[in-house]
């Protein structure tokens, strides 16, 4: 994946040409000791099988302001920072301390929206300083192994609120869509995807650990280490 050796420059419009000009049945390699900065947001909404291994980082800008005027920009901010859509789709982590490969690090990761998706797999994941919720999950058949979330902070209450999850992810095979109606700020995973393993997760947050929601089935969390909260059920 190329990449700027400057925070100040957007990597986000070279990652979307390699993801488009790979298509389907693709590998996105993140390089290692590399930390790519997404200065505006990314949208993948039409994905077969690719797995995006992450042996670098990813990181939003340090400057939370800069992060906020583009979150009030909404010609370019859609509600999830990286909107994910799609069949057959990972993110994994490769490499670096703690066991955790892929490290989402800055001032403000506002959601990983993997709004509808099939057949979606996160391994190896760590996230560091959210500013707000991290992941948004729809669809069906996903599988999360191995998480770290970490929004302490050293001075105050471990969260903010006010800001949109991070990303939004959907698996979708018949294009359909998901609509969320009500968004509770600072949760570690949304959750309204069904047939859904959770397999080590490691979460410090002050807000809800998963906010499992309609139309959520078959839900199955264990090896879940929380620092403060509590998963909430909505029926």
């Amino acid at each position: 994946m190329p990449y700027h050796s400057s925070p100040l420059i957007d990597d986000s419009p070279a990652i979307t040409t390699a993801v488009n000009l790979c298509g389907p049945n693709a590998t996105i390699l993140f390089q290692p000791n590399v930390t790519y900065n997404l200065l505006t947001p990314l949208s993948f909404t039409n994905l077969s099988r690719v797995n995006f291994l992450f042996e670098g980082n990813v990181s939003l800008s340090d400057n939370v302001t800069v992060v906020q005027q583009v979150v009030d920009n909404t010609r370019v901010y859609r509600e999830r920072w990286i909107t994910v859509k799609g069949v057959d789709v990972g993110f994994e982590g490769r490499g670096g301390g703690g066991g955790r490969g892929m490290r989402l690090l800055g001032g403000g990761l506002i959601g990983l929206g993997l709004r509808w998706c099939i057949g979606l797999t996160i391994r190896n994941i760590k996230v560091l300083n959210p500013v707000a919720w991290v992941f948004s999950i729809g669809g069906s058949d996903v599988e999360m192994r191995d998480i770290l979330i970490d929004a302490r902070s050293s001075d105050g209450f471990p969260f903010n609120t006010g800001m949109e999850p991070f990303a939004n992810i959907v698996s979708d095979r018949d294009n359909e869509d998901v609509k969320y109606e009500e968004w509770i700020p600072s949760d570690g995973i949304d959750l309204s995807a069904s047939n859904v393993l959770i397999d080590g997760l490691e979460i410090h947050n002050g807000d809800d650990i998963i906010n499992i929601s309609p139309p959520a089935t078959n839900v199955t969390v264990i090896q879940h280490y929380p620092s403060y909260s509590s998963i909430k059920i909505q029926y």
